[in-house]
């Protein structure tokens, strides 16, 4: 515990010694760093579209660091642009009212917004301009995720139909909607196994907002508040207000049940919270704090403190921290005050040179809950024995098109007697001469108390023609022994994924992936059609 301690002391002093202002720029965190791709997390994903750059800050400077290659619900996947190195947990943006000229610009060179207060004061009087000024993004979309093996089962299949809107000031007043709802249902010969009480239906946003003044909103509905994102959506009444750089709130409502993400207002939660948002000469500055309760059935279930924390230290210097401080425990229906850390996530990166980045980590927070997943099983267990515990990594460009990366990790529970150890070691070669494709080589070594084994992997990608198809290749051997398993057990995963942009707003993706042994074949196709308007 004595880690923990040390980590939380250091994030409560950097979170009263910081803060960040306000800003209508779209705001998200590195989430996963692969090999060949960058994963970014956001609150949503509406105004984002394949090809947008997404930027980081550095030095005082906006640099283009992303490109937008795949797009969920609240993440994007992307692949770095030019010499931008990211990590896990770094901040990410997008330029929402930069007009298409200007942000074409952008994506070309360095946009200063620190110094350049001209610049800055064309974006201020574009939003005081257009603060009324109604709006709409939408997407629809219709995924199909099928599965069949070898073993005469048949094949299985899940379709999944998406819709999400965002509009800004309805018919140019202060009322603004958004939304992202999705219908999935199963297509198979027996109905039984569906499971029971679980709607076809599921709610992640449904939410109105109403803006009082230039600082004060109210919003009504189901809706992640965008200062307390670890803490998931809620169901009811959101107040912001803004007095400079801070931002004052207050929320009451009740989480959705865990079984089916439905209403359930047995599990009651109402809390307030205080933000700070400036922009340093280093880059940005944030910091969060809150108080929440949380009962069920009228009892009390948890009450905590919940603490977010960014900045740019010093020059090329990078702090990250979340935690979690719980304030009392029920046991045998006996509620007692007592100060615990139930989640603790801390990240140190430091940018040595153009060419060198080295970070550091340490992560216990709690087990993520996925509501959906397409991810099959070894990446499952890849996530489930390398997320937590202390981490460090490192990459280095010796050349312009050579990247050199390795991570290690290390995990000791006091209820497991095994320790957990996992290194990842990749090459990656960029734009290879003739064939103007990237070629990543690595290997992941895992050695769990359930769990020990490698995985050697090999991935190409390609622009098969220039913002139209994107194309990639990817082969994995695993060999591990597995559980109470004494013998090895061989997989090769191949996988080939295509993305075609066929209209400006119109885009389809398939992606295949078989999994090879030597008694079974399995199959996975998943296809996606994406329409924005």
């Amino acid at each position: 515990m004595r880690i923990q301690h040390i980590i939380i002391l250091i994030s409560l002093t950097s979170i009263f010694a910081h803060a960040q202002d306000g800003s209508d720029k779209l705001f998200g965190v590195v989430s996963f760093k692969s090999a060949q791709n960058v994963y970014a997390k956001f609150q949503s994903t509406a105004d984002i579209q394949i090809g947008d750059t997404l930027f980081v800050h550095e030095n005082g400077l906006l640099l283009p660091a992303l490109e937008v290659k795949f797009i969920s619900s609240i993440s994007i996947v992307g692949v770095p642009i030019g010499e931008i190195s990211l990590e896990v947990g770094q901040e990410i943006q997008t330029i929402l009212k930069v007009p298409k000229n200007e942000e074409r610009m952008a994506r070309d060179s360095i946009v200063t917004i620190i110094e350049d207060q001209e610049f800055t004061q064309v974006i201020q009087e574009k939003s005081d301009k257009t603060m009324f000024k109604s709006s709409f993004r939408g997407r629809m979309s219709a995924a199909s995720y099928s599965y069949f093996s070898d073993k005469g089962q048949g094949v299985q299949q899940r379709m999944r139909y998406n819709f999400a809107f965002r509009a800004d000031h309805i018919n140019n007043t202060r009322l603004s909607l958004e939304s992202y709802i999705i219908y999935r249902h199963r297509i198979q010969r027996n109905t039984e196994t569906a499971a029971i009480n679980q709607s076809p239906f599921r709610i992640y946003s449904l939410a109105a907002k109403y803006e009082l003044g230039s600082n004060t909103e109210i919003t009504l509905g189901r809706k992640i508040n965008r200062h307390l994102s670890n803490v998931g959506a809620m169901d009811g009444l959101q107040i912001h207000q803004q007095a400079g750089n801070f931002t004052f709130g207050i929320l009451s409502g009740s989480r959705p049940d865990l079984q089916n993400f439905s209403l359930n207002l047995k599990r009651f939660q109402s809390g307030g919270f205080v933000a700070f948002r400036k922009d340093s000469k280093n880059g940005s500055v944030d910091a969060s704090v809150a108080f929440l309760e949380q009962r069920f059935s009228g009892k009390e279930d948890r009450r905590f403190l919940y603490f977010q924390h960014s900045n740019a230290l010093v020059r090329n210097l990078y702090l990250f921290t979340s935690l979690e401080l719980d304030l009392l425990d029920r046991i045998d229906g006996v509620t007692q005050s007592h100060l615990r850390p139930t989640s603790v996530y801390f990240s140190l990166r430091y940018r040595a040179s153009q060419k060198l980045s080295i970070s550091a980590s340490y992560d216990a927070r709690k087990n993520v809950i996925y509501l959906e997943s397409y991810r099959n099983f070894i990446d499952q267990i890849i996530d489930e024995s390398t997320r937590q515990g202390m981490r460090m990594r490192f990459n280095y460009r010796p050349f312009k098109r050579i990247i050199i990366g390795a991570s290690g990790g290390y995990r000791f529970q006091e209820s497991n007697p095994a320790s957990s150890k996992n290194l990842y070691v990749y090459i990656t070669f960029s734009q290879i001469p003739g064939l103007r494709a990237s070629m990543t080589i690595s290997t992941t070594q895992l050695e769990t108390s359930y769990l020990k084994g490698g995985i050697y992997g090999l991935r190409i990608s390609k622009d098969l023609i220039k913002a139209k198809l994107f194309g990639e290749l990817n082969y994995r051997n695993v060999r591990y022994n597995y559980g109470s398993v004494d013998s090895l057990l061989n997989q090769h995963i191949s996988s080939l994924n295509l993305s075609w942009r066929i209209l400006k707003k119109l885009t389809l993706s398939v992606n295949y992936e078989g999994v090879f042994q030597t008694n079974s074949i399995q199959n996975r196709i998943y296809a996606n059609l994406i329409q924005r308007f």
